[in-house]
């Protein structure tokens, strides 16, 4: 047996408008990006930023050495045994780096033309790595990067303005 349609005279409930997509809600295909891959570019970011061996400005390393001595400092203050023995690592490698390079230039294997071309290589990557990092949300992390390129960008101007001053006393002497 069939049951009977019941037939309304009430008109249907009303439907919500479809909502329109606005340009803050559409959402681009490359804008997309699957967790496991964004995961994979901060590693990537950080590992780079964390890098002693990508270190190559004299002023940067110093900047570097003192900074961790301040985080063995203050890990120590607060009793972080392991943090200050992770930080003590890092400002070895840090000094380590620091008189290679020395040794680099006081032998004549690095020349102040490769020095500046290899600092000036490096402030172009640190200014794409702090947007990176930016771009993934790390903001500490980006300042950091940032701070670099400052200090790079600030020695290599000092840099030139010194060869300059020099070509300038050659150019008098003659």
């Amino acid at each position: 047996m069939q049951t009977p349609k019941v037939r309304s005279n009430a008109s249907p409930a009303p439907q919500a408008p479809t909502p329109r997509p606005t340009s803050a809600l559409v959402v681009k295909p490359e804008a997309v990006v699957a967790p496991s891959e964004t995961q994979d570019e901060k590693d990537k970011a950080l590992d780079e930023l964390n890098s002693v061996e990508l270190l190559v400005s004299n002023m940067v390393l110093e900047a570097e050495i003192q900074a961790a001595q301040d985080q063995i400092h203050n890990a120590k203050a607060v009793g972080n045994g392991e943090a200050a023995d992770e930080y003590q690592d890092r400002l070895t490698q840090l000094e380590i780096k620091m008189k290679l390079l020395v040794i680099q230039v006081q032998t004549g294997q690095l020349t102040m033309e490769a020095y500046c071309k290899t600092v000036n290589a490096r402030v172009d990557k640190d200014k794409q790595l702090a947007i990176q990092l930016n771009r993934l949300g790390l903001r500490t992390e980006a300042a950091k990067a940032m701070k670099r390129f400052k200090i790079m960008a600030a020695e290599m101007k000092e840099v030139e303005e010194a060869m300059a001053a020099q070509g300038d006393e050659d150019e008098e002497e003659e």
